[in-house]
């Protein structure tokens, strides 16, 4: 049997087992799995993730909460700088478009200040 061949044969009958050691490997190895999926990602070496992360103090440049999580532009694949997970869901979720979010800020300015009016 050639290489490739054989390399098909044994990953089809020892699945398991290395879907086990690969997963034994990243529980084991949180900092190097991180790093791959980094430099996987977004072209990003843990050298340039932890000189990025330190020049912002650890923290998110929005709400200045702890930031662990690395942002991207989604259409360029850009990384930008490392946020908070909430920030960085926000942005996702209003899809990075910033007239969205101006608006959304705004709903929340009228809300504010009617409440802000109101007796209690």
């Amino acid at each position: 049997m050639c290489k490739p061949c054989y390399d098909a044969w044994y990953g089809s009958v020892n699945r398991d087992k290395m879907n086990r050691k690969a997963r034994d490997w990243a529980k084991n190895n949180p900092e190097k799995r991180l790093a791959t999926s980094r430099k996987y990602l977004y072209g990003i070496t843990k050298e340039e993730a932890d000189a990025k992360l330190l020049a912002q103090s650890g923290l998110c440049p929005i709400c200045k909460g702890p930031a662990k999580h690395l942002d991207h532009d989604h259409r360029t694949g850009a990384v930008r700088s490392f946020l908070c997970r909430r920030c960085n869901t926000g942005l996702g979720c209003f899809k990075d478009d910033p007239t969205v979010l101006r608006k959304a800020a705004d709903y929340l300015e009228k809300w504010n200040s009617n409440v802000e009016g109101v007796a209690a």
